[in-house]
């Protein structure tokens, strides 16, 4: 029920994957010894290698299918790789919505590749890659996911850690200068009351003298003067 015309833009791109490479997206030894639903599964979640990644993992075989399309093997690889393994992936993907519309939309691209103008497939974007790889190692994707919200929970704890030790850091300045400008303060009243002391023993010592010259403060001002 649920069948259109990107179907039919999928057995395109098996096509022309096989024109490109010799071989079918999914090689029998990709597929032997495995039961009908195992094959299906398969299909329907494993991406095949890009037709320039295939042609380089042929051996001999690509020697072969080179010198049917009148070139070599590495002419051949360089010739695939970029813009015919985007459309050929495109036309493959599993999400339908990532194929191309129609067969026509298909061939007009084909047709942009082989007049050098911009063609509409493109590689997936991070994201995307990102997603199918969660998708197809999901323990691996949950480990990883665990393991980042540790690592970020971690960060904002010793961000936070950091900005406390800060906080206490600034405290320990301003209680450090408020003690030095209370010792300074203490130094300063010091000196006053030791600048009184000296005075109040220069009067001590002045009524000393008054007494032992004359007994009384006027005689010792008359003494002064004479």
């Amino acid at each position: 029920v649920d069948v259109d015309t990107r179907s039919d833009v999928y057995s395109l791109g098996v096509l022309l994957y096989e024109l490109l490479t010799g071989t079918t997206p999914f090689t029998s030894d990709d597929l032997k010894q495995a039961a009908q639903e195992e094959i299906f599964k398969y299909i329907r979640e494993q991406d095949p290698p890009r037709p320039s990644n295939r042609i380089s993992s042929l051996g001999e075989t690509a020697t072969k299918i080179s010198q049917l399309r009148r070139t070599q093997p590495d002419q051949l690889g360089r010739t695939v790789k970029g813009d015919l393994d985007w459309i050929v992936m495109k036309a493959l993907s599993k999400e339908r919505s990532r194929r191309y519309d129609s067969a026509t939309r298909f061939a007009e691209d084909v047709s942009r590749y082989l007049n050098d103008d911009l063609v509409e497939a493109r590689p997936p974007s991070l994201a995307y890659q990102l997603r199918k790889f969660m998708q197809r190692n999901r323990q691996l994707a949950i480990g990883i996911i665990a393991c980042v919200g540790l690592l970020s929970v971690g960060l904002v704890l010793a961000i936070i850690g950091l900005q406390q030790l800060a906080s206490i850091n600034e405290d320990l300045e301003a209680a450090n200068a408020e003690l030095e400008n209370s010792k300074e303060q203490a130094d300063n009243a010091l000196e006053q009351a030791k600048a009184r002391l000296e005075r109040i023993k220069i009067l001590q010592l002045d009524r000393a003298l008054t007494f032992a010259l004359g007994g009384n403060v006027e005689r010792a001002d008359e003494a002064s003067k004479g």
